[in-house]
């Protein structure tokens, strides 16, 4: 079967309805695609916006989430794809966050993800029951402290030792490194101030 090749890129971002592309026989509603990783079966694990988009509206001048009694993203926004049939094999992440952004897996096939509504990085289980393990940042709450991001753009952590990178770069301009606890441990680049007139 041929993919349809969308006719501008605001179709393109409009939801999709996977089903067409040989998966589950329930439809599966992808958003903007944000951030891709493998795990360590070397699938592909997909962390999408579903219905929600980030737009000029979306953040205020002090980079405070606009949009947030909409609640959050109802659809599952992580998706595991075998990447050679493209058939979904786990999805997650169902009422957790509002604008998706980074993934990462680590060893254990953790998902570590950023929102940049939430200006958190946070740890969901990958045993498909939508919970947080550990989260880092205030809900919310954006600023350049070493327990606050300001829309965190993406995450690695070390296989070796479990510590947590974030890059902290739309409104700060700096790496944070944390222990696998969430301890926080140490950051450099530097803490930008953004006045969007």
């Amino acid at each position: 079967m041929e993919r349809p090749q969308p006719d501008s890129v605001a179709q393109f971002n409009n939801l999709l309805q996977k089903k067409a592309f040989h998966t589950r026989e329930d439809p599966v509603l992808v958003g903007q695609v944000s951030g891709l990783a493998l795990d360590s079966d070397s699938n592909l694990v997909i962390f999408h916006r579903g219905d929600h988009h980030w737009g000029a509206d979306s953040f205020n001048s002090q980079a405070r989430y606009q949009q947030r009694s909409v609640g959050p993203i109802q659809q599952s926004t992580i998706l595991v794809v075998d990447p050679t049939k493209g058939t979904i094999l786990k999805a997650s992440g169902r009422d957790m966050f509002y604008l998706p952004h980074g993934i990462t897996t680590d060893k254990n096939n953790n998902y570590w993800v950023t929102d940049v509504a939430l200006h958190q990085v946070v740890k969901v289980s990958s045993d498909g029951r939508d919970r947080t393990v550990l989260a880092l940042g205030e809900a919310f709450t954006p600023g350049s402290d070493s327990s606050h991001f300001c829309q965190p753009t993406d995450v690695a952590v070390d296989g070796d030792t479990g510590n947590i990178f974030v890059s902290d770069g739309y409104c700060n301009a700096r790496i944070l490194k944390f222990s696998a606890d969430g301890r926080y441990l140490s950051e450099w680049g530097a803490v930008r101030q953004v006045i969007l007139k």
